[in-house]
């Protein structure tokens, strides 16, 4: 079984079930969308505007992939599939990440769209001539969501219980720099924060629109430390994926 026919399958499953598909978008974006409408109203500056923007909607598009990877991985063992891929030999990567593709792709294009209404809607002005390194960065930070949401669904399945998977990712996201600003972290808990893979991407995202960032080093240095993060981290997915991964329900 190719990792091609696992994403034929989940497309198909989430066209057939788009009202399924939508409304995870819908809710996750409800959520937080009243506390996004009253600091753009409450600010008339475009850079701050463009600041929580840019961190909602990346917030929102990459913990919305690190949860999936649990919710996929959750159906897989409800479903009695994954003990028949472990049979079959197909590594818990290949399942996971055969499920995640699709919903990736719609999950980017949907937050793309609600970026375009923002901007529209909000009248903000996001320029930036480093087009390349702006999509570079969004690449790695989806490489990284993956990793981090695979590694996070290894201990909900094991556990058997997908609020591991809030739990963790709460406390990532917090450390993160994403919602919270760093500048308001106790500074021994600040390196929590230095060994958060988001932290270095979301960081020079914001630097590369010229908004408001708190590693000040060169952008060059950042993405060393980018892709080093990334590295460490597809190396855990690799180590994690050859672990043996409870899909019985015993």
């Amino acid at each position: 079984m190719s990792l091609l026919y696992l994403l034929q399958i989940r497309f198909k499953l989430l066209f057939k079930n788009s009202v399924d598909t939508l409304s995870i978008q819908v809710r996750t974006l409800t959520t937080l969308l009243p506390i996004l409408i009253m600091t753009i109203v409450g600010t008339s500056q475009n850079d701050k505007t463009s600041f929580v923007l840019v961190s909602f909607l990346l917030t929102l598009f990459i913990g919305n992939n690190v949860i999936m990877c649990s919710i996929y991985a959750m159906e897989e063992k409800r479903m009695g599939r994954g003990s028949y891929y472990q049979v079959m030999g197909i590594s818990p990567n290949r399942i996971i990440l055969g499920n995640m593709i699709p919903w990736i792709m719609i999950s980017f294009f949907s937050n793309i769209l609600a970026f375009s209404i923002s901007s529209y809607f909000f009248h903000i002005s996001v320029l930036s001539s480093k087009l390349f390194e702006m999509i570079l960065i969004i690449l790695i930070l989806t490489i990284q969501s993956y990793c981090i949401g695979f590694v996070v669904a290894y201990f909900a399945v094991k556990r058997n219980n997908i609020k591991t998977t809030f739990y963790m990712f709460s406390i990532i996201q917090f450390f993160s720099g994403y919602i919270y600003p760093v500048d308001y972290i106790p500074i021994p808990l600040r390196y929590l924060v230095y060994t958060n893979p988001f932290f270095y991407g979301i960081d020079g995202f914001r630097q590369l629109l010229h908004l408001d960032y708190f590693l000040n080093i060169s952008f060059q240095s950042k993405m060393g430390l980018i892709f080093l993060m990334t590295v460490l981290l597809l190396v855990g997915v690799k180590v994690i994926s050859a672990m043996s991964w409870q899909w019985d329900n015993a």
